[in-house]
């Protein structure tokens, strides 16, 4: 079983197979064309560290997923579990991004996965080996099971149950995404060329604060409405929490008042006036929903810098409450709808 940081939230690193850590010896950066937008990396790299590779060689340039675990989760673990971030809205998961991959297969055979065209396909049928027999039996199950492959995948793109086979279905296949969340049951990858976007050149924020934590989650698909790259909840308790600790109340100067919880929206712009624009749209959308009781701006790089350390932080101060009484978390990346999403919460509640 390959491994990456172990970051992954559900124990998918842990089992009784043999597992191979990654991260020791193969974790460097293999090559970057700057020009075409893509990096060649070993799969034990991690996401942190070839951010800050690109910040130093192409700065316009980044990895679109970004999980919270950026400091320790691997491009290859990644891969495995078909990683998304706060940015999901935007860039969507891994599977968006790889490009090709080295592998070795079950029987230690190495194989190139990278996009083919209906003529190199068939000529990798007509392979020898287990090379040969794994692109005859996926030409065999997506001919048999198309129709149940475009009729049953179900349209909500945030998931990570199953393989990804509806990606196959085009003229043009690459068997590298039928890795990602794959979680290392179908091959060992030894490198991975992942695609690369551009990195937004201003960023401003506006955390807009309710009452109650059904009132923020209702009013997500409003928000969603006004084309943010990230939105993200921060619930009252957690606020709470953070206010009696020394080390975080200095720090929620973007908080007013007692929010049942926030969201916290993100715009990219090009210029402060792209900016000031989009947050002037946010406040008048909401004002016509009726939903929200204020809006506070964060422009400043640092601010917003401390608005996304503290959110992201939040957990850790759940964790460390006074009394023997903690709380467990029992749901793992659960994925609604935004319209659904605050009756899945009342009913969970």
């Amino acid at each position: 079983m390959p491994r990456g940081g172990g970051s992954s939230l559900a124990g998918q690193t842990v089992g009784e197979a043999l597992v191979i850590d990654f991260t020791p010896h193969l974790d460097a950066v293999v090559e970057l064309n700057a020009e075409e937008r893509w990096v060649r990396v070993q799969p034990g790299l991690v996401l942190d560290r070839l951010d800050r590779y690109l910040r130093a060689r192409a700065p316009h340039l980044m990895v679109g997923p970004d999980p919270a675990s950026g400091k320790r989760a691997t491009l290859g673990g990644m891969l495995g579990n078909n990683a998304t971030g706060t940015h999901s809205i935007l860039y969507g998961n891994m599977v968006r991004h790889v490009a090709a991959a080295q592998a070795l297969l079950d029987d230690g055979t190495p194989v190139r996965l990278e996009p083919l065209p209906p003529d190199a396909w068939a000529e990798r049928t007509r392979r020898a080996g287990r090379e040969g027999q794994l692109y005859r039996d996926l030409d065999a199950l997506l001919t048999a099971h198309r129709d149940v492959i475009e009729r049953d995948t179900p349209r909500h793109w945030r998931r990570n149950s199953g393989y990804r086979l509806e990606y196959l279905l085009g003229d043009e296949r690459n068997v590298a995404q039928l890795l990602c969340g794959s979680e290392g049951t179908l091959a060992v990858v030894t490198e991975l060329t992942v695609r690369l976007v551009d990195r937004p050149r201003r960023t401003a924020l506006g955390v807009v604060h309710f009452h109650t934590r059904r009132e923020a989650l209702r009013a997500v698909p409003t928000i969603l409405g006004t084309d943010p790259s990230a939105v993200e909840f921060f619930d009252g308790r957690s606020i709470r929490q953070a206010r009696r600790s020394p080390g975080f109340g200095h720090r929620l100067t973007f908080v007013e008042g007692e929010p049942g919880g926030v969201l916290i929206t993100e715009y990219y712009g090009a210029t402060e006036a792209e900016l000031t624009g989009r947050l002037d749209e946010l406040e008048d959308t909401l004002a016509r929903a009726g939903e929200g009781y204020a809006v506070v701006r964060v422009t400043d790089p640092a601010a917003i810098a401390n608005v996304w350390g503290v959110r992201t932080e939040a957990l850790g101060l759940i964790m460390n409450v006074r009394g023997d009484h903690k709380p467990v978390a029992f749901i793992e990346d659960a994925s609604v709808p935004p319209e659904h999403l605050a009756d899945y919460i009342d009913a969970l509640a």
